[in-house]
């Protein structure tokens, strides 16, 4: 089974719904806010680093919120939302904490081959090309970066790592999105196999 065409693939049960929906809860819920543009954000690693801490259910994660400069937009750390198959956890900057806007998204959804796992960041500011250099040596990754035009663009996956996580970057003039994304058939893998 192809784990990257099935998680792009749109005609995988609400795959594309639930990126529409995150999309639209992120627009209603971190409307953009002014900033300026001379402070730098934590690394973008500690960022991925925050989301598979958000996957795996760390006990310290208010702490490596608070170290990013984000806070649960629920007031409580840990708190999440379920909808249907799919759970999701927001942070954001605390309001007037600018000088740069961040959030992050983590969502998981259950199929019934197994879990999918998405975390969205994205920094309102723009990041160097050394800095995705710096995430790849620090996570060891496997991938690229690409220029196109004022917009570098990044894709790797996370090497001895499993299941795979993969990471995707879009850096502009003034915002950088992060993307990481993992699935896991083994939990439905092992429920199906017959025990001997």
């Amino acid at each position: 089974m192809d784990v990257q065409r099935t998680i792009d693939d749109p005609r995988v049960p609400g795959t594309l719904t639930m990126r529409i929906f995150l999309a639209l809860a992120a627009a209603l819920l971190f409307p953009t806010v002014v900033f300026a543009q001379d402070a730098k954000p934590a690394a973008l690693a500690d960022y991925v680093s925050f989301c598979l801490a958000l996957w795996d259910g760390v006990p310290d994660l208010h702490a490596k919120a608070a170290a990013l400069g984000v806070q649960d937009v629920s007031g409580s750390a840990g708190m999440s939302m379920t909808l249907g198959k799919s759970t999701m956890q927001f942070y954001r900057a605390p309001p007037g904490n600018p000088p740069v806007s961040r959030t992050v998204g983590a969502t998981s959804t259950t199929f019934t081959d197994g879990k999918d796992w998405s975390c969205d960041v994205n920094i309102h500011s723009p990041v160097e090309r050394a800095d995705l250099e710096a995430m790849e040596k620090t996570l060891d990754l496997e991938g690229q970066i690409m220029t196109l035009g004022p917009t570098m663009m990044g894709r790797w996956k996370i090497r001895k790592r499993h299941p795979v996580v993969l990471i995707k970057a879009v850096a502009g003039k003034n915002f950088t999105m992060l993307m990481v994304q993992k699935f896991d058939a083994s939990t439905a893998m092992t429920k199906a196999k017959p025990a001997h």
